[in-house]
């Protein structure tokens, strides 16, 4: 669900969104968005607009996996009432993105240090809270950097839109 405070989940026992549990967060479930793309891309930063659930601390500590699918991008995955095989799947690697101690205030990290690639990406409240706090984050601003192809295609672009611009702006003699 897209609330003014971003990008959010509201799961079967979240009371409609009561108590802040329109947030992606690991109280009672483990939340998560998937992104898909047409395209290979790298997810490097994310806002996260950290919130309180349920009268409780906030954290935003984050489950980030990524991988490739053989579906189409516009596809639905069809995973409700399946087995987490079925998601985890889906990816080939997981790892965790903690929150800096900045007492729960909203922050924008990088999120992708190791600079991997792929068109399905999860974002997810901490899969296996370790600190044992309940996270609660909604995402606000995604930077993705799309597969070199793309930039290689599009900096030839830019290379022969200025050659043409540098031909046609030659001082003309009399």
């Amino acid at each position: 669900m897209v609330y003014s405070g971003g990008l959010g989940v509201t799961s079967g026992d979240d009371q409609n969104g009561d108590d802040n549990q329109h947030t992606i967060d690991n109280d009672k479930r483990k939340d998560f968005i998937i992104l898909q793309f047409d395209k290979p891309v790298a997810l490097m930063t994310a806002t996260f607009n950290t919130f309180s659930v349920r009268g409780q601390s906030k954290d935003s500590d984050a489950t980030i996996k990524y991988g490739w699918s053989d579906l189409a991008w516009n596809s639905g995955l069809n995973l409700n009432n399946k087995n987490v095989s079925v998601l985890n799947a889906l990816f080939d690697g997981t790892y965790t993105s903690f929150a800096p101690s900045n007492n729960g205030a909203s922050n924008t990290r990088n999120i992708n240090p190791d600079l991997h690639w792929g068109d399905i990406w999860l974002i997810g409240a901490d899969f296996t809270n370790t600190d044992r706090r309940i996270d609660g984050f909604k995402i606000t601003n995604l930077a993705v950097i799309p597969e070199p192809a793309t930039w290689a295609m599009m900096i030839a672009g830019f290379g022969f839109v200025g050659a043409v611009a540098r031909r046609r702006a030659r001082p003309q003699f009399a």
